[in-house]
């Protein structure tokens, strides 16, 4: 089978020069050994975002993403949020699962479609006196599991789950444990609001 390996919050202490280069050696060996490995950032460097070929993104407990680390902020881009030009992906995926940095990167059409006025140079807006979240994350967790990386998701787990069960179909709860992510041979990074 595949080797999946879980290391959590290994930046943790370090400089992003540090994190970068631990970084890069574990993705390295990740693809040499042909096995997963789950990583979780706390407050990644950009490089080191880019390292990843897949993001896995929970907020407020739910799965609000799992996929190649190029299809997420196209993902974001769905639901309205856009991340600027000067900003980094992984700061962005931080704020865009809170109230302020829903309202700070709230597109044009999702802040007239929840009734916000238009922002503008003239008349910034002070995403600090916001309140509520314009799209929860319960609404941004079955927008994934409607998306194309979503669905791409399901099938993959329903086959391995299908595969396991033909294996050894007495043993269901071993066979539910061991089907999730193993069939991905490459490295993953785990952000968590």
């Amino acid at each position: 089978g595949t080797t999946v390996m879980a290391l959590d919050e290994i930046s943790t202490g370090l400089d992003s020069a540090t994190t970068f280069s631990i970084s890069q050696h574990l993705c390295e060996a990740c693809r040499v050994q042909k096995s997963t490995y789950v990583i979780s950032l706390l407050q990644p460097p950009p490089e080191t975002v880019n390292l990843f070929d897949d993001i896995i993104l929970f907020a407020e407990g739910r799965l609000i993403y799992h996929g190649p680390r190029e299809n997420i902020l196209d993902f974001f881009l769905t639901l309205g949020f856009s991340c600027p030009v000067r900003k980094d992906m992984a700061s962005f995926l931080q704020e865009v699962t809170t109230v302020v940095g829903q309202h700070e990167y709230a597109s044009p059409e999702l802040r007239a479609r929840k009734g916000l006025p238009a922002a503008d140079a003239a008349s910034p807006l002070l995403p600090s006196s916001a309140t509520a979240m314009l799209v929860t994350m319960e609404e941004v967790e079955s927008a994934f599991w409607k998306s194309p990386v979503g669905q791409a998701l399901q099938i993959d787990f329903k086959a391995a789950v299908s595969a396991k069960a033909s294996e050894d179909s007495s043993n269901l709860p071993q066979m539910l444990s061991g089907a999730g992510i193993a069939t991905h041979e490459h490295a993953t990074s785990f952000l968590q609001q």
